[in-house]
């Protein structure tokens, strides 16, 4: 790869990172997640959710739906320079 090549890769990988950290808030830390799967739960040893854990519930679902379709905006730039000039027969899942 010259150099060319790989300052385009370089900067390729450092716009994925800053996009990257830019979702990052969006998604849960752990003591969320524990708090999220509590409420599931008690929601199912009831059969039903509360009116307030219903509203948690899609709100935390439409977090997920912005972090995923930020995740998805990554994909157009962070393959070709994952292929570029690779002889490994190893995948990434992106």
């Amino acid at each position: 790869m010259n150099a060319r090549k790989h300052e385009e890769a370089g900067e390729a990988i450092i716009k994925a990172v800053r996009s990257v950290l830019s979702i990052a808030p969006a998604l849960p830390v752990r003591d969320q997640i524990d708090r999220e799967l509590a409420i599931a739960d008690a929601a199912c040893a009831r059969d039903y959710f509360l009116p307030d854990e219903d509203a948690q519930v899609r709100l935390l679902f439409a977090r997920y739906l912005m972090a995923l379709l930020s995740r998805f905006a990554l994909c157009p730039t962070a393959p070709p320079t994952i292929a570029a000039d690779s002889t490994s027969t190893d995948r990434m899942s992106i």
